[in-house]
Parts: C-alpha cells; structure tokens; sequence
C-alpha cells in the first residue's frame, strides 16, 4: 500500500512540476490589442503547455510585479533581434501567461 501511495504521489508532484513552459526563441512582434489588459507576444518555438487554447501568443499581464520592466526588455530585444527565452504558467485570459523573461 504504500508503494501505491509513493507511486502516487510522485506522479502527481512531477505533472504538477512540469505545468507551464521553457521557450527560447526570437520575438516575431509585440502587440496590444483591445480586450487583453497585458502586453501580446509573438515569437519563434511557440506552444501551449497548459491547455490555454492558443499557441500563437503569449501575454505579459499588466498585473505582473515587473511589467514596466520586461515590456522595456522585450521592446529592446525585438529592435535588436536578439534571442529571449519565456517561462509561462497558467492562463491569463485564455493565453498562456509569462511569469519570467530571460536575455
């Protein structure tokens, strides 16, 4: 039984860990568009890891504690073409939604 237990608990811990995504690729652009309260992104080496119902955007909520911050990072990295790499979790109004942003 308690192998069973272990078992369990082990696969849930390791579906719950791989929630979100890790993508690294070049800005494509970055929009606003009416009805979204955050900033759209596209960019090269997209998906939907869970579930949101679109892999074609991204969004940075305006929610977000450093949204000035990375909206000024992506802004620079988009003129200079230079490669980001986005970590998402979760959805934000049926997008997945960045929770971290790495030059």
């Amino acid at each position: 039984m308690k192998k069973i237990i272990l078992t369990f608990f082990l696969l849930v811990t390791s579906a719950i860990a791989s929630a979100g995504g890790d993508f690294r690729g070049k800005i494509n652009f970055l929009e606003f568009y009416q009805g979204h309260t955050g900033l759209l992104i596209n960019m090269e080496n997209m998906a939907d890891p869970d579930g949101c119902g679109r892999s074609e955007l991204f969004i940075l909520p305006e929610t977000h504690p450093h949204y000035k911050d990375i909206y000024a990072l992506l802004l620079a990295q988009r003129f200079n073409e230079g490669v980001i790499r986005v970590v998402t979790s979760g959805c934000h109004q049926g997008l997945p939604s960045i929770v971290h942003v790495f030059v």
